[in-house]
């Protein structure tokens, strides 16, 4: 019946109300509800003029700065409403709880893009942030970039004292303001900011510091101004780039929080926990003051507007004593999610399961480890680089790895046996009919080999390709996108090069290129390099990761001893396949017979 109903709203207005203005539509609307259970019922027979002045005198017993342009912005929508559009729509919306006007509000499709774009948070999500930050009656909270409120209404059920958000978008914060005001926030303890909070952060002028925070960082956010001067001391923990907006938030998080018993949690994307450079440094000295307690990976595809991988930090200035000098690691895996036509969506039991762990930190394989801060390395803080998946599914097959058997086996790093080459990044201006020198590219690794055919010829601006260049017994390595094609070079070409999305691998002596290309692309080697297999997007795997990747410490006549009895039980395995297809293909023939009408179909022999 709800969806009826606000499906009529959509349709009455459609063509006179612009997406863009939509959201203020309906939280005006829900502002009404809100106000008085009659309002808009005895609206409908009186003038806009009237609806203006009585919305006038609701923002006005408000006292909020916020929306001193609400009123004007709203009447501008309404006037291009037709008379009788405009009765029939606060006809359909009496009829509707103000909570219901405002989710269209907060979820109309329309903040996915453009200028006033937001991330809105799936109510799951919400749910397990702001159960992770562990909020207590009366505490004070704050989301310095809070949208439209979704996660601050979810503290709304443990009672805080104060509620405080900041959203930069004037419009996104006046709705964010009403959301919560709709949703049952004391007026008296919320208090909302229009601006962009790196840059000024009101709320510190008003309120100092939080007991708790919650926050989603935008995605992909990178700095436009220096923040190195900044007059509240907010960033200690090194120079910010351009790149490091997310950690500028973190930083800022932490300094939001009161001295002792303060908790933040923050959304990041997945690649903000394992960049290098001043995000690593920056990473490294939070480490150092021993500020992170828990931090949890999300699959892809949770937001409605990305497909990114996410993960949440849980920032604590008074850890557990159990947690001092560790940070805990918890991998939400797809298996814990249910699809929908736009998102996936974090399971009911699978949000108390992540709570239960966060809270005991226990540690379960594959899902949950505890990790002293002293191995964690460079400030990674990917989950994927100490939680390792232990189960696969490789060519039909269920395989269970067990890595602490792993690094007991005898093994040595693919760094030690083979030299790794990077590929070669060129662009459309190098390609040339006449080119000099030709590249291989990931799709010209098919089933059968490389495809020299459809090699592109180009003329490379870089002067020295000697690092580049390939030659035979090399073996060539997919590392970003696909990344388990496996190929050999057998034969001799001069001048070829491989493509960026591909390393070459030149094994040293002692090492059987041959075996190397076998263990690459069996189940075992697939597996081992999926698990180096990092990326929001577009998976890929680093040099560096790659170099550590174990491959068995054998003899070099006991490699060429396995390549060979390997080739030979294949080739009786094709053989056994090629007479068992001809049986199958005799008694095809022998069915043709059998009608009688074989006779009158040529079968040609292949």
């Amino acid at each position: 019946m709800l969806n009826e109903r606000l499906y009529e709203l959509m349709s009455g207005i459609r063509g006179y109300v612009p997406e863009t203005e939509v959201p203020t539509l309906f939280a005006g609307l829900a502002l009404f509800k809100y106000s008085g259970r009659d309002l808009l019922k005895n609206l409908v027979l009186q003038s806009k003029e009237q609806l203006e002045e009585t919305l006038a005198e609701i923002t006005s017993r408000l006292d909020v700065s916020l929306l001193s342009s609400f009123t004007s912005e709203f009447k501008s929508i309404v006037d291009e409403i037709p008379d009788a559009t405009y009765r029939s729509l606060l006809t359909a919306a009496n009829n509707l709880q103000a909570n219901d006007l405002m989710k269209v509000a907060t979820t109309y499709g329309i903040w996915h893009g453009g200028k006033d774009s937001f991330i809105i948070v799936p109510t799951e999500i919400s749910k397990l942030l702001v159960g992770l930050a562990d909020i207590q009656p009366g505490d004070s909270l704050l989301d310095p970039t809070a949208g439209v409120g979704g996660a601050l209404v979810e503290t709304l059920r443990y009672q805080p004292g104060l509620v405080v958000g900041e959203e930069i978008n004037t419009t996104v914060a006046q709705i964010g303001y009403l959301n919560l005001l709709v949703n049952g926030a004391n007026e008296k303890q919320l208090k909302f900011y229009a601006n962009d909070v790196l840059l000024h952060p009101h709320y510190l002028d008003e309120f100092d510091r939080f007991d708790k925070i919650v926050q989603v960082v935008p995605f992909g956010f990178r700095l436009s101004s220096s923040l190195d001067n900044d007059e509240y001391g907010r960033f200690p923990f090194g120079p910010l780039s351009k790149m490091a907006g997310t950690l500028a938030y973190i930083s800022n998080a932490i300094s939001s929080l009161k001295p002792t018993g303060g908790k933040a949690v923050v959304l990041v994307s997945a690649g903000d926990l394992y960049r290098g450079g001043s995000e690593a440094r920056i990473r490294k000295n939070i480490l150092a003051y021993d500020l992170i307690e828990t931090v949890i990976s999300l699959p892809t595809n949770m937001f409605y507007s990305t497909g990114i991988e996410t993960a949440i930090i849980v920032l604590d200035n008074d850890k557990p004593s159990q947690s001092e000098k560790q940070v805990q690691f918890i991998k939400v895996n797809d298996e814990m999610t249910r699809s929908t036509r736009t998102n996936k969506q974090l399971k009911a039991e699978a949000l108390e399961r992540i709570l239960e762990l966060y809270h005991s930190k226990k540690e379960v394989p594959g899902l949950a480890a505890n990790i002293p801060v002293s191995e964690i390395k460079n400030g990674d803080l990917s989950v994927e680089s100490y939680i390792k998946q232990v189960e696969f599914t490789v060519n039909g097959e269920e395989i269970h790895v067990n890595y602490k058997k792993l690094q007991s086996l005898d093994t040595l790093t693919l760094g030690r046996v083979a030299e790794i080459g990077r590929g070669y990044n060129f662009s459309s201006k190098d390609e040339s009919d006449t080119g000099e020198y030709q590249v291989i590219r990931i799709t010209d690794l098919t089933e059968t080999g490389i495809d020299y055919t459809k090699l592109i010829s180009v003329n490379p601006r870089q002067v020295d390709l000697s690092s580049y260049l390939v030659q035979k017994g090399d073996i060539l390595l997919s590392v970003r996108g696909n990344t388990n094609k496996v190929e050999l070079i057998e034969e001799g070409h001069d001048k070829l090069l491989v493509h960026a999305n591909l390393v070459s691998l030149r094994v040293r002596a002692g090492y059987d290129e041959h075996f190397l290309k076998l263990y690459l692309e069996s189940s075992l080697g697939q597996i081992l390099l999926a698990t180096l297999a990092r990326g929001t997007t577009v998976k890929q795997i680093s040099i560096q990761d790659l170099r550590i990747l174990p491959v068995p410490n054998l003899s070099l006549a006991r490699q060429q001893e396995i390549v060979a009895n390997y080739q030979r039980k294949m080739l009786q395995v094709e053989q056994k396949l090629a007479a068992i297809r001809r049986e199958e293909r005799d008694i095809q023939h022998g069915f043709y017979d059998a009608t009688g009408m074989g006779e009158a179909f040529e079968v040609e022999e292949g």
